[in-house]
């Protein structure tokens, strides 16, 4: 008999009950497939030696499923000569109490942590839109100046007095600017 299918058997001969098992749905059958996989990778020899009240209660903790559960699921693979390395991020809501929360000896430096980052974040893309919104309002402002004529100037030695400019037969105002 082959590893595999001793591996199958000793789960065939120690599986629960039926009627502990709730109906499948979609979370059910991903936590069925994780505690499956996990079974085969044990010793046969340890998977025959459980009992059904042993194997329900593995059922029960093998997580399956964990990475649908978050919003936010990025996994990158950063390739580097000899060795790779990964970067999992996930994000979500969360879903632990507060008391499991402050049960960890990290959890204040974790919080800070995280609103830091958060504020990070939202610094990262509000100072940047800012200061485009400005660049850009300011570069609006900013056009070239165009000689204006002046129309109640109608001879050149009035214009001149005035320190414009007489040309074309009009009178013209070289520091005129919008924004005046």
């Amino acid at each position: 008999m082959s590893l595999t299918s001793s591996r199958t058997a000793a789960r065939k001969s120690h599986k629960s009950p039926k009627s502990h098992k709730s109906p499948k749905s979609p979370r059910n059958s991903a936590v069925e497939q994780t505690f499956e996989q996990t079974l085969q990778r044990m010793p046969s020899e340890v998977v025959a030696s459980l009992t059904p009240s042993q194997l329900e209660a593995l059922r029960t903790v093998i997580p399956g499923g964990q990475s649908s559960k978050h919003a936010l699921d990025l996994r990158l693979t950063i390739p580097f000569p000899g060795r790779g390395f990964y970067l999992v991020l996930f994000g979500g809501r969360e879903r632990r109490s507060i008391k499991r929360l402050r049960e960890s000896p990290n959890y204040i430096y974790s919080t800070l942590l995280g609103s830091l980052v958060l504020l990070a974040l939202l610094a990262g893309v509000t100072v940047p839109g800012i200061l485009w919104l400005m660049r850009a309002n300011s570069e609006s402002q900013q056009s070239e100046i165009h000689p204006t004529a002046i129309p109640w100037l109608q001879d050149q030695k009035a214009c001149e007095e005035t320190g414009r400019i007489w040309q074309e037969n009009s009178c013209l105002e070289h520091e005129w600017s919008h924004t005046y």
